[in-house]
């Protein structure tokens, strides 16, 4: 008896710190938030949160925030792991690009005083802009982007590329739809690859960039496509690279 008494006893005091703890929440006017499972976004605003989560164990995960808006009044928020996290290597800060006009991919510099024909501002995470071939353009970052935590995305699209600043950790997933192709991101493992169907039969070339990032195309210098990153490999093969690289022999 006295044991069931206990039990009531406790489910009792439970209830009613639920009912004053919800009470507390209400007073507060806190807009819920729902947590389903890793990898989703939700867009939140400057109002005060209240986050539960369901099918996810919260202390194995954080909130990223994915892109915001120039204001700083609306962000795009992402529940994330580290136990899934690639080893994230360092980007080096890109001031000068210059498209060529062979429709090779972008050539990087923090030469800043190399001539330019333009200046692209990039003020916050999942800022956008469009650089066109032969064009050599100066970047400019706002006082508040961390460029030590950030890179710049290439998307190749009809006439140059479309950039985008990043964060390191962000993954991305890019499409193929057309051969020769290409993207420039901050590490293999965290991109995932879709094509269109009319491109199957073309490969995938990664080839790492002397700044850190990779770049990712579809179709081979064989079947027409180019590439400065594939130029200027050998020589990033130095002689110290290639006493240590690990060799499988057959």
């Amino acid at each position: 008896m006295k044991t069931l008494q206990t039990i009531i006893f406790l489910l009792l005091i439970a209830l009613q710190f639920n009912t004053v703890n919800a009470q507390s929440n209400e007073e507060k006017s806190f807009v819920p938030i729902i947590w389903n499972e890793l990898g989703e976004r939700k867009v939140i605003t400057c109002e005060p949160y209240i986050m539960s989560y369901d099918k996810v164990q919260p202390e194995n995960t954080y909130i990223k925030v994915i892109q915001q808006n120039k204001s700083m009044t609306e962000f795009m928020m992402e529940l994330a792991t580290h136990a899934n996290q690639a080893k994230i290597e360092p980007i080096d800060a890109t001031y000068i690009i210059s498209l060529p006009t062979n429709n090779s991919s972008p050539v990087t510099s923090k030469d800043t005083t190399i001539k330019t024909t333009r200046v692209i501002s990039l003020d916050y995470i999942g800022d956008r802009d469009t650089i066109y071939t032969g064009e050599t353009v100066r970047i400019q970052y706002d006082v508040s982007v961390n460029i030590a935590q950030t890179y710049i995305y290439y998307k190749s699209i009809e006439g140059g590329y479309e950039i985008e600043l990043s964060d390191l950790t962000d993954p991305k997933v890019i499409t193929f739809t057309k051969r020769c192709q290409s993207f420039v991101v901050a590490n293999p493992a965290l991109t995932s690859i879709r094509y269109d169907y009319k491109v199957r039969y073309e490969q995938f070339v990664w080839t790492p960039r002397q700044d850190g990032s990779w770049e990712v195309r579809i179709g081979t210098t064989d079947r027409g496509c180019k590439s400065d990153a594939l130029e200027r490999l050998p020589k990033l093969r130095t002689k110290e690279y290639e006493d240590n690289v690990p060799v499988e022999k057959k």
